[in-house]
């Protein structure tokens, strides 16, 4: 079931981040795909690519973060930024 979710969860990510124009839903869905399987690489490198993509939409969506779907978003984002102390 896992791996339905995370598919999901990706597929929908991608389609808010490129064809849907909203960061802020993409991150939702990532974190959530996560969340139900936080082995799986592929939405970690999801949410890289959109952080490459769209770095100063995502900083926007995960300021100030106040779900725990946008706090793990903003966790991982923090470490690809090599920044753990925040």
């Amino acid at each position: 079931m896992a791996n339905r979710a995370v598919a999901a969860g990706v597929g929908l990510a991608r389609v808010m981040a490129h064809c849907g124009g909203s960061p802020s839903a993409s991150v939702h869905y990532l974190a959530g795909a996560i969340a139900s399987a936080p082995e799986n690489p592929e939405p970690y490198a999801v949410l890289a690519e959109l952080w490459r993509d769209k770095p100063s939409e995502l900083a926007e969506v995960v300021q100030g973060a106040d779900s725990l779907r946008t706090v793990l978003a903003q966790s991982y984002i923090s470490f690809l930024r090599d920044d753990m102390d925040v």
